[in-house]
């Protein structure tokens, strides 16, 4: 899968272990193989807040090898997960010897930065409920194999647990989630996307 001049390690991590931390040194990055990695940022009060979650098949942690700063944040794994490191001294060999590649994460930095400034611009346009039906929709759509729960949404939303909870059970009774599930499970993603218009007053 990579040049044979990289060194790759392959690394299985458990449930809900972390892979590298905020301050630590970079050493190269990661491919996801199997599994699901969350990325946190984790506040002096020890509160956490989901920022991003990668899934099979994407790269992270390359940020900061390109920036030659340690991490800014915290990964941890959400399911059983493989891994490949890649350790890299330098850009220098990842333009040299994976060109493409190179592109391809170039590419990412910037979508990421780009979502990263759409969720700051949401959190100040919408309310709380927008919030957590945004986050109830892009999990359950692009990671629809993990068990999400109102805390890990309250962390992807920027609100708090309660009112996730207090929110899903009314999405329940209008059957936008499932009201027999004791877990959150969306019926219709179109409904839902409706009624999310509905209260951004997008309609």
């Amino acid at each position: 899968m990579f040049p044979a001049t990289f060194h790759c390690h392959e690394l299985t991590i458990k449930r809900k272990q972390v892979i590298y931390r905020a301050n630590q040194l970079a050493n190269g990055f990661y491919y996801l193989e199997e599994g699901l990695v969350g990325l946190y940022r984790i506040t002096e009060t020890g509160k956490e807040n989901l920022l991003r979650v990668y899934g099979r098949g994407d790269y992270f942690g390359y940020r900061s090898l390109f920036s030659h700063q340690r991490y800014h944040l915290t990964t941890r794994s959400l399911l059983p997960t493989k891994l490949q490191h890649i350790q890299l001294r330098s850009l220098d060999q990842l333009q040299q010897h994976a060109p493409e590649l190179l592109k391809h994460l170039m590419k990412e930095v910037c979508q990421e930065l780009g979502d990263a400034e759409n969720r700051l611009s949401d959190i100040a346009a919408h309310s709380a409920a927008v919030r957590i039906i945004d986050a109830i929709l892009h999990l359950f759509q692009h990671f629809d194999y993990y068990p999400w729960t109102s805390r890990e949404i309250a962390e992807y939303s920027g609100t708090e647990t309660q009112t996730v909870i207090r929110l899903c059970r009314q999405l329940k009774q209008k059957e936008l989630l499932d009201p027999t599930s004791r877990k959150i499970s969306p019926v219709d993603f179109h409904r839902l996307k409706s009624y999310r218009a509905v209260l951004a007053g997008d309609k």
